[in-house]
């Protein structure tokens, strides 16, 4: 049965049920009549007796009559988008509303006001696609709807209102029913607008969808905003009482206690009122009401401090956003700040709403806003049209490359400061428009950076992405310095001089107030960035590449540096530094003391001789070593199992850097003394427990590599391929390279978040020795022909190199057959996919298997003559020394063990003689500070890095250190 009805009638649309003969009765509407046949009297007699009692119902309850989606979501105020698009199968437009976390469909929009329907699709089974460049698809388990819109504007906002609805659909109520229990937060804060299911969690308002949008464009200094829904470990138990506490009663009486009328935003207002709104509420404080204590910033931080202690949470709202710090200094050493006072206090709610309002910007007027200093000058007049290759706009970067046939030709012009794009340069609407002063960046891309020779991509303000091209390098460079001419701010036009990558505007934090984010505009030209800041009118450059060097060398302007620092700090740090320094000095000069000798006030004479010692052996080590040649690489112990994981299966292996798959498949078995048969096929397997699948390694394969990439949840095991002999006569009996079929096909997407997957669907593939193709239907063979294939694009592509092949597919993705494969996609960016294939037998899976591995290999899949490297496999590279590293898997006694077997290591041995051990080394303690006061080093990384040199090359990982090994 079909779970989409045909047609839905709401029983509050039904006057009356009448019967008309044998089996039939009608339904009885205010416009229609609706005739019904049921399988016999008795159904029928049911039927309208169930019908009859339900009218009567609503009727006895008085209820106006209302559509279902009404029932279902509230409300009228809940449709999220409603109009007109064409759905295939339909032979005329459909009527479409998408309400919440459902989506209707009506024949047109007479029967949606009188609420009879076609169906309705309940959005947390559904998962919406792009397709092309004004259809989407909205697929369910039980039924794909295939869509077309008007224009591409249109298209991406469907997809946006039904992505939404999805997000709604699997969201949880439960934190915004209980926010909603007062009544003040069952209006947005802002807007007025019902049912808000957003907040600001520093400010304490709840606020509807729309407005949360632009408090995003405020940024998180101001408004931090989280969904009620949606972002559930946000919401503790603490910060759900404080916004019942506060909310938006409370807040609005300090945030909008003068609002003129005029000023004032409804449900209806547009994106640019409501901007200019909240700049002026949030941002300035336009509308708040003072401290009395306002401007008085001793009296505000006395004042805190004593409301904290109390439960008069208005009162602490009111100090915090005049100008009160949240981290100032209480008086009290053991209670140093008002977060500890409320702690002491016992006051949870004052704590949470000083922790959340730790890094808050105060609102301050300034002499023009942001938005008034970018835009009060009326930015100069650009003229310029032509056409342009477009793809439709997306809510997400671009990470893969766009082929041809994702473009498509659009009129353009730029006039008035207005960007418009039309169907043809005959039609007089748009399809859509640009406006220069919403454009935050402006990206020129590098040549053939997609489909077309030269491409720029466009981003606004409201996150939306736009990407144009054409192959002619000179016209897209005039589009590139118009599009800039118009909407960056003339103050910046310096940086419009240079052949900028990216050019825009940007949040910044710098100088001596790092707690307010200032706006500035900036240039990206290969590694410099030219930055032109808010406070001043003159162009810096920053020179990206040499960041980790940056500094001042001369000693005098040091000097003069560090003496205007230590004059702007605070009164308490100033007086801190001073009394350490002037410590420091008497100890220095006034009672000539030495480096040395002040080194043994932080740690104890014979910690410090030890320490020294053991460093002094260790650099006599690296001497004595150097001397008789070049330090050489070493061998890494890891752990092997044979046949299967268990512990008396383990065997500890050093894994020099040349060894092979095939060298450690014969090691392993040396040492258990089991000499391979003639047809059996011994291979190293990587094993992941996680995806319950495993990959056998090519016998030429390196496995230290291999080793370094494994997870904790994989691991190697040598054991028979039982399969191998069966792919080789099948490689051996086949004509050509490629092979082609169907098999049932699964991704892994990341649906909004959540990780959520799509289920197994037929595709067909084609495999040949450069890539692997996937198409959703069957390719003849005339269409496979290269002349023809180029028509024929495929769905997806993936290169073969790229591509790593696993036997196996995790059980609770409850695969169709148990034949499957996992698959590991990685491309040049290091981004990576997943996915996975199924085949109907184990036959199809060995040939497919096997085809894997000839075009990856080359048609070199097993080695003819294994005897070859028994022979050669001990001769160690003579570029590599015998040095061996620490274990790379088990507990602690499990690496003891294992380094055990290797004790004539010559570097354990000059260890034992230097009586310095591995872990001294690496001691972390006032010791080593000590150390770099007396050797002057002062912080030099370098020089430390010398000092543990040994050490380091003694370790398995080549990331460099953390700043806090670096400290």
């Amino acid at each position: 049965q079909d779970t989409y009805s045909k047609r839905f009638i709401p029983v509050t649309s039904i006057a009356r049920v009448a019967s008309i003969g044998d089996q039939k009765f009608e339904v009885i509407t205010n416009n229609r009549t609706f005739a019904f046949r049921a399988e016999s009297d008795a159904d029928r007699n049911e039927w309208m007796r169930t019908l009859q009692q339900m009218v009567d119902e609503r009727k006895f309850k008085g209820l106006n009559r209302i559509s279902l989606f009404q029932l279902a979501t509230g409300a009228l105020d809940s449709v999220d988008k409603c109009g007109l698009l064409e759905l295939r199968g339909f032979k005329n437009k459909l009527y479409v509303v998408v309400a919440g976390d459902k989506v209707f469909l009506y024949k047109n929009a007479e029967d949606y006001r009188q609420g009879i329907g076609i169906t309705y699709i309940e959005m947390n089974v559904g998962n919406v696609k792009d397709v092309d460049r004004r259809g989407f698809d909205l697929t369910t388990p039980y039924r794909i709807f295939s869509f077309s819109a008007d224009s591409d504007q249109e298209k991406d906002e469907w997809v946006e209102a039904m992505q939404q609805s999805i997000a709604e659909a699997l969201s949880n109520s439960e934190v915004a029913e209980k926010i909603w229990s007062v009544e003040a937060n069952q209006f947005c804060a802002d807007c007025g607008s019902p049912k808000p299911d957003w907040a600001s969690v520093n400010l304490c308002v709840v606020i509807c969808k729309r407005c949360a949008g632009e408090h995003r464009g405020l940024g998180p200094s101001i408004t931090k905003v989280r969904s009620l829904k949606m972002d559930r470990k946000v919401w503790t138990e603490e910060l759900i009482e404080l916004f019942c506490k506060v909310g938006n009663c409370v807040a609005n009486q300090f945030w909008a206690a003068n609002v003129p009328p005029s000023e004032a935003i409804h449900t209806a207002s547009r994106s640019q009122e409501r901007r200019h709104f909240l700049v002026a509420k949030y941002k300035e404080g336009k509308y708040r009401r003072y401290h009395p204590l306002f401007g008085n910033q001793e009296e505000l931080n006395k004042a805190l401090c004593a409301t904290v202690t109390t439960s008069d949470l208005a009162e602490t709202q009111s100090l915090v956003f005049c100008g009160a710090e949240v981290s100032c200094f209480s008086g009290d050493p053991n209670f140093p700040n008002p977060i500890a006072l409320a702690e002491q206090a016992g006051q949870k709610l004052q704590m949470e709403f000083l922790l959340h309002n730790k890094n808050s910007e105060i609102p301050r007027v300034e002499a023009g806003s942001s938005e008034e200093k970018h835009y009060s000058v009326i930015l100069p007049s650009v003229t310029h049209n032509g056409f342009l290759f477009k793809t439709p706009s997306m809510a997400k970067l671009v990470h893969e490359r766009k082929s041809r046939e994702e473009f498509s030709r659009r009129w353009c012009t730029l006039n008035d400061s207005i960007f418009s794009y039309y169907e043809n340069d005959r039609n007089a609407v748009p399809n859509g428009e640009i406006k220069m002063e919403e454009i935050v960046c402006l990206v020129n891309n590098p040549p053939d950076a997609h489909g077309f020779e030269s491409t720029f991509e466009v981003y606004i303000e409201s996150e939306r992405l736009y990407l144009f091209g054409l192959d002619k390098v000179e016209a897209i460079r005039k589009w590139v310095k118009s599009i800039a001419k118009s909407f960056v701010h003339p103050r910046a036009d310096e940086l419009l001089s240079h052949d900028f990558e990216r050019i825009g505007r940007l949040q910044y934090k710098g100088g001596l107030n790092l707690e307010r984010a200032k706006e500035g505009w900036f240039a990206l030209t290969q590694s410099t960035l030219y930055a032109i800041f808010e406070d001043s009118d003159k162009e810096e450059a920053l020179h990206l590449k040499k960041l980790q060097e940056l500094s001042i060398e001369d000693e005098e302007e040091k000097i003069s540096q560090y003496r205007q620092l230590l004059s702007i700090l605070p009164v308490v740090n100033r007086a801190t530094v001073k009394a350490l320094i002037n410590h420091l000095y008497r100890y220095t000069q006034c009672m000539y003391l030495e480096v040395p000798t002040l080194s043994f006030l932080l740690v104890d004479k014979q910690e410090m001789r030890k320490q020294q010692d053991e460093i002094t052996a260790i650099i006599k080590m690296r001497i004595a070593g150097s001397s008789s040649g070049p330090q050489q690489a070493g061998d890494f112990i890891c752990t092997v199992y044979l046949e299967e994981k268990k512990t008396e299966a383990e065997q500890h292996i050093k894994i020099p850097a040349t060894m092979t798959a095939e060298e450690l498949t014969f090691e392993i078995l040396d040492r258990r003394k089991i000499v391979m048969k003639e047809k059996e096929y011994w291979s190293c397997f990587e094993v992941n427990e996680r995806e319950e699948a495993e990959r056998p390694l090519h016998y030429s394969e390196k496995v230290l590599p291999i080793l370094h990439d494994l997870g904790t949840d994989s691991f190697l095991v040598v054991k028979k391929q039982l399969s191998m002999e069966n792919m080789l006569i099948y490689l051996a009996s086949r004509v050509g390279d490629s092979k082609h079929g169907m098999m049932k096909f699964r991704e892994e997407r990341n649906l909004l978040g959540l990780g959520l997957s799509t289920g197994f669907h037929d595709r067909y593939f084609i495999l040949n020795h450069s890539c692997l193709r996937l198409y959703k239907e069957v390719r003849t063979l005339k269409q496979r022909m290269p002349a023809v294939e180029n028509s024929h694009r495929p769905e997806k592509e993936w290169p073969v190199k790229n591509l790593k092949v696993y036997l196996g597919i995790k059980k609770k993705l409850r695969p169709p057959s148990c034949w499957g494969f996992t698959v590991f996609y990685e491309n040049e960016k290091h981004e990576k996919q997943q996915w996975y294939l199924c085949c109907d037998t184990q036959m199809e899976l060995r040939e497919w298997f096997a085809t894997f591995l000839h075009v990856q290999n080359g048609g070199n899949v097993w080695p003819s003559e294994s005897s070859k490297v028994r022979a050669s496999r001990t001769q160690q590279d003579s570029r590599l020394g015998n040095i061996s590293l620490i274990p790379l898997r088990g507990n602690e006694n499990e690496m003891r063990n294992s380094v055990a077997a290797f004790a004539a290591d010559p570097l354990t041995v000059r260890l034992r003689e230097g009586g310095a051990s591995l872990r001294a080394q690496v001691r972390t303690s006032h010791v080593a500070l000590s150390l770099l006061i007396q050797r002057g080093l002062h912080g030099n990384w370098g020089a430390l890095r010398m000092c543990a040199s040994p050490l380091i090359q003694s370790s398995p990982s080549t990331a460099k250190p953390t700043a806090a090994a670096k400290q």
